[in-house]
Parts: C-alpha cells; sequence; structure tokens
C-alpha cells in the first residue's frame, strides 16, 4: 500500500462514528498546533520537535519567536508507521500535517515547513541559498533540547546549494556570521554586498571556497544550541473528538484528489467548521452557491478568516482582516470591490507590504498607485517588485518600470505646476475683474447721486484745499539751514534745475513729515557733509524771510 493510500486509509477510519471512543488532546505553540488521540508523551514529542525546529529557522535569520501566516496543524496518529506522508498542504484553516506518534518529523516536513517559516518572515531570498537553507535543516536531529545540525542528506541530496550553507553554518570561522548574511539578503541586499558585510570577503572569493569545500565532499554534522525547553513546558488540553474529526476530515480536504471523501467526512458532522470545509469544496469546483455557503457558515458564528472572505461581500474582507490581519488577500478583495483609484491603490499596496514575495502583487499595486498619480508610492511599490523578483532578466524589467514610472513622475509634477500657475492665474484675473466691476459700479452709482444736483462734468476737474495751490515736489541737495526764532528754520536746496539755490520755510517742524536716516545727522548752518533729499513744499513766497515756499515733508536719501 503506498504511502498516500495508507493516508487516506487511515483517515477514513478515524472519521467512522468508532472513532468516538478515542481521547483527544491538543498542545498549541507558537504557530503550531499539535492534535492526537496517541496521548500526552505523543503531543509533547511531537511539539518539541516542531518548535526546536522552528528556533533552528529563526537563529539562522538572526530572529526571535518567527511566527506564520496560518498555523500549521499536525495531526499525530497512533499505532501507525513512520512510511506517512510528511508533506504540508493547505487546509480549512490551516496548514495540515500528519505525523506517526513517536516518530521524529520526517525531512519531507522539515522542507516543507522550512519554506512556509521563510516565505513568511523574509524577503525574497535567491533561489540557491533559500534551496541550500532549506535542505541544510531538513536533516536536523532533535533529541530533547540537544540539536544536531548539518547532518548529509542522501547523496541527491548534497547539491552545491547544500554545501553553501553547510560550509557557512558548520564551520567555526563562517558560522557565527550566517545570520548577518541571510539577514542582508531577506532585507533585498546583493550576494556581493552580503558577503563582504558578513565574511569581509567579496562573494568570488567565497564561492571558490565553496567550491573547494564542495569538491572535498567532507560534511561533518555539529552541536546546535537549541532552546531551553523541555516536553514539560508544554499545557497539554483535553479537546472533543468532534475536533479530532474535523482534523481529519481537513486532511482530506488538504488533498484535491481526495474531495469526495473529504465532503462525506464534513457531511458526517454538524457544526461550523463542517459548514465551513463544505462551502470550501463547493469553491474549488467553482460552485455558484459557494457563496451562499459561506455565508451560511458566518451566520453560524465562524470564526474561520477564509470563511468570510468566501462570501465575496466588502464587509466579509473587513471581518477576514480583523481575523487575521497578516494576509494579503483580504486587501486584494477590497481592491477589486472598490471603485476610487486612490482606494485601491492603497489595499492592493497594503497587500504587497503583507506578501513581499509576490512580484505580481507589488507590480499590480505599482501600476494602481500610478494610476492614481500616487508616483512616490509607485516607486516604491516598483523597489518591492524589484526585490521580489526571482530573475536578473525580471529584476532587469522591473528596474525599467520603475524608471518609466520616474518618467511620468515627473512629467505628471511639470504639469500640475502649470496647472497650478494658471489656476492662480485665472483667480488674480478674476480678482482684477471682480474689482474692476466694483469700482465701475462705485463710479456709476457716484455719477447717478451727482446728477441729481446738477450736470455730472465730462472730466475730472484738478482742485485743492490749500489757497497757495497743489503742492510741488523737488530733488536737491541740502547744503544749509538756518535756524530760527520760534523754532522755524529756512533750508537752501540746490538743485539741478536752477543754479539759483531754492530756500523754503519750516514754520513748525512737528507739522512736516520726515522719512530716512540722515536726518539724525542734521544740525544747523552749512551741512557737512550735504544731504540728498526729496522735498514736497507748498508754494508761497515770503519776501521778509526770502523764502518761495513752505516745506511739507522731506525724504532724506
Amino acid at each position: 500500500m503506498s504511502r498516500i493510500a495508507r493516508l487516506a486509509f487511515l483517515v477514513a477510519a478515524y472519521t467512522t462514528s468508532a472513532a468516538g471512543a478515542d481521547h483527544w488532546v491538543r498542545i498549541v505553540s507558537g504557530p503550531f498546533e499539535v492534535l492526537t488521540p496517541a496521548g500526552e508523551r505523543a503531543a509533547r514529542q511531537q511539539m518539541m520537535q516542531a518548535e526546536e525546529f522552528r528556533h533552528v529557522v529563526g537563529e539562522l535569520f538572526g530572529a526571535k519567536d518567527i511566527n506564520t501566516v496560518w498555523p500549521l496543524r499536525i495531526v499525530v496518529l497512533k499505532n501507525a508507521k513512520s512510511d506517512l506522508p510528511g508533506s504540508i498542504a493547505m487546509g480549512r484553516d490551516a496548514w495540515m500535517s500528519v505525523a506517526a506518534a513517536g516518530d521524529p518529523s520526517a525531512p519531507e516536513w522539515r522542507n516543507a515547513c522550512a519554506r512556509i517559516l521563510i516565505g513568511d518572515n523574509t524577503g525574497r531570498l535567491p533561489p540557491g541559498i533559500e534551496d541550500g537553507v532549506v535542505a541544510l535543516v531538513s536533516t536536523l536531529e532533535v533529541n530533547g533540547p540537544k540539536l544536531t545540525l548539518g547532518t548529509p542528506p542522501p547523496a541527491a541530496g548534497r547539491t552545491r546549494d547544500w554545501a553553501r550553507m553547510h560550509l557557512f553554518a558548520t564551520q567555526p570561522e563562517y558560522a557565527g556570521r550566517l545570520r548577518i548574511l541571510l539577514s542582508n539578503l531577506a532585507h533585498g541586499g546583493e550576494y556581493d554586498a552580503a558577503c563582504r558585510n558578513a565574511f569581509e570577503k567579496p562573494a568570488a572569493e567565497m564561492e571558490k571556497r565553496v567550491d573547494a569545500y564542495f569538491a572535498a565532499g567532507k560534511f561533518e554534522a555539529v552541536p546546535f544550541s537549541g532552546r531551553a525547553l523541555s516536553e514539560k513546558d508544554f499545557v497539554v488540553r483535553d479537546v472533543e473528538t468532534y475536533d479530532g474529526r474535523i482534523a481529519f476530515a481537513d486532511l482530506l480536504l488538504a488533498d484535491p484528489a481526495k474531495s469526495a471523501a473529504a465532503q462525506s467526512a464534513y457531511r458526517a458532522l454538524t457544526g461550523t467548521e463542517a459548514l465551513e470545509g463544505t462551502a470550501m469544496l463547493a469553491a474549488a469546483r467553482h460552485d455558484p452557491a459557494a457563496a451562499k455557503a459561506f455565508e451560511g457558515a458566518t451566520k453560524a458564528g465562524s470564526k474561520n478568516p477564509r470563511a468570510w472572505l468566501g462570501t465575496g461581500s466588502k464587509e466579509g474582507a473587513i471581518k477576514a482582516i480583523e481575523l487575521n490581519p497578516k494576509w494579503a488577500e483580504p486587501h486584494v478583495r477590497l481592491a477589486e470591490l472598490a471603485t476610487a483609484p486612490n482606494v485601491k491603490a492603497a489595499e492592493l499596496g497594503k497587500a504587497a507590504a503583507l506578501a513581499t514575495r509576490d512580484v505580481g502583487l507589488w507590480k499590480r499595486a505599482a501600476l494602481a498607485y500610478a494610476a492614481a498619480n500616487q508616483f512616490p508610492e509607485a516607486a516604491k511599490a516598483w523597489a518591492g517588485a524589484e526585490r521580489a523578483a526571482t530573475t536578473d532578466a525580471e529584476r532587469e524589467q522591473l528596474r525599467q518600470a520603475r524608471m518609466d514610472n520616474e518618467r511620468q513622475r515627473a512629467e505628471f509634477d511639470a504639469a500640475e505646476r502649470k496647472r497650478i500657475a494658471d489656476d492662480e492665474a485665472r483667480d488674480l484675473e478674476r480678482i482684477r475683474q471682480q474689482s474692476m466691476a466694483e469700482v465701475k459700479a462705485a463710479e456709476t452709482k457716484a455719477n447717478q447721486q451727482m446728477a441729481a444736483g446738477g450736470a455730472v462734468p465730462s472730466k475730472p476737474q484738478a482742485w485743492w484745499v490749500d489757497p497757495a495751490g497743489p503742492a510741488q515736489t523737488v530733488e536737491g541737495t541740502l547744503v544749509r539751514v538756518d535756524c530760527l526764532s520760534g523754532g522755524r528754520s529756512r533750508w537752501t536746496l540746490q538743485t539741478s534745475a536752477s543754479k539759483t539755490p531754492l530756500i523754503l520755510l519750516v514754520r513748525d517742524p512737528g507739522k512736516i513729515a520726515l522719512r530716512g536716516e540722515n536726518q539724525k545727522s542734521m544740525g544747523c548752518g552749512v551741512q557737512r557733509p550735504a544731504h540728498t533729499v526729496t522735498v514736497e513744499f507748498a508754494p508761497g513766497r515770503d519776501p521778509k524771510l526770502g523764502t518761495t515756499g513752505e516745506i511739507q515733508t522731506v525724504e532724506f536719501r
């Protein structure tokens, strides 16, 4: 019997009513959930394996307590052999996998689990680097808190990518710096720069050392510091048999080839979870009634974000975000439902920031931001797409798109500046026209009022109050000030218009306006230096004093 067929047989057996006599327990720690009818010890051992594995992956990247977008649920079977498939697949509300009681986690399970842990916690890594890390941790040995890293896999698995990570993780001169390399790469750094930062050597030199190490073929495992943890630290809780039967139905759901068996398993059960599973099977076969089935699950009290999103409504997407803020898909749905370009762009940007490895999502966000004329945000999205690219050719294409975005941004900024300038000019012209209209209206009103008392003059007539006539202005040089009695003074100005000095009277110094700083240095007598002034005066001769006018204002130059 094949491994897949064996699993199907065991699951089918556990989903029958005969399973009702089993005593189920659950342990939850970090992203992991262990669910089993095999007893507390089997649950503790499996959780110890999972948590130490998570610890090692986090330590390699220099990250503590890494988590996942979705829980990883491990169903541990009793009286099962270790030839069960170790793959991990998405079920109803969690990643689903199965294990045999008392057996260590399979390399296949570690491989799949490492992909999920790395994918949910880092940016895109160079494919060879990520493959090497996954291959390295897939042979991790866990004996309680004692870990062994670097046990060589079968010959077919000893690739150059694996050898690179084995060299960096097991050799003392590199092991302490590996986390720097991986952290740099996880944040979008180039491999050469990451090598220089981690090992103070260029990538070319490190790759030569990898070649030599790989050719030598001497690969030894090393102890690895485990997490300070014991099996007794985990809290074991009893659960209903219903939870176990739902878990087995979810295992069937995770395998598309077992959809008929999953349908039977869910229909044999009652409860919200069974409604969710039935709705997901309907959605998988593109049944138009799937949305209604999801609505039925949510009305029954579902707390599964996938069920809420399945309703297709805006409210469902919002509830899904509330239930799982780390999931990108609800934001994509809100973007699809949005009509305003800026709202669509914002939701796609949020989705891409959650699913940082999704190149297509970054591109959609970038294009949406550009369509909304939000070019700085578009540039960031194009940069995110570059970091998520898997090949140099794709990365270069995205870099060109980012440059095109900068050109569009410059054109838009220029057009926007012109638009603003045109708007301001129109506003000024509108204000000018409005002011002219107001002046014209006031003039018309004044003429009408004047016409009531007689004919209105056809042209303005000059007039003034001072009997001496209108004031005159002259520019010249103040060469002398004669101080007279009563505070009066007589000023002598030399002007360019006449060789004869102009003599003016200051009758009352308190009644003339003085402007300019040079007035402070003015005194009686000859002015040294002479002051350049502009004087406004009222004409009028005073034969006794010899003046030709009376000063009103003086501006010192």
